[in-house]
């Protein structure tokens, strides 16, 4: 495998803030199949509401599977 590449990988991410969103955008864009797994009821729950919604719709464009309310 070629390093970076994560093509016909799927990944979990675990941890919905901030630094799990910008993971999981990231492998989605390497190819990827992500699953965004947070126990709270939202993603992203430390950010700014513009900073929030940007992220969420950056994860929407990148395909990434978000599981949330996950105990």
């Amino acid at each position: 495998m070629k390093a970076g590449s994560f093509k016909r990988k799927t990944v979990a991410v675990i941890g919905g803030g901030m630094t799990g969103c910008e993971t999981a955008e990231f492998i989605a864009s390497k190819g990827g199949r992500v699953y965004l797994i947070e126990m709270l009821p939202d993603v992203a729950t430390g950010a700014g509401f513009v900073d929030k919604m940007d992220m969420v719709q950056r994860l929407a464009d990148a395909k990434v599977n978000i599981l949330t309310a996950i105990a």
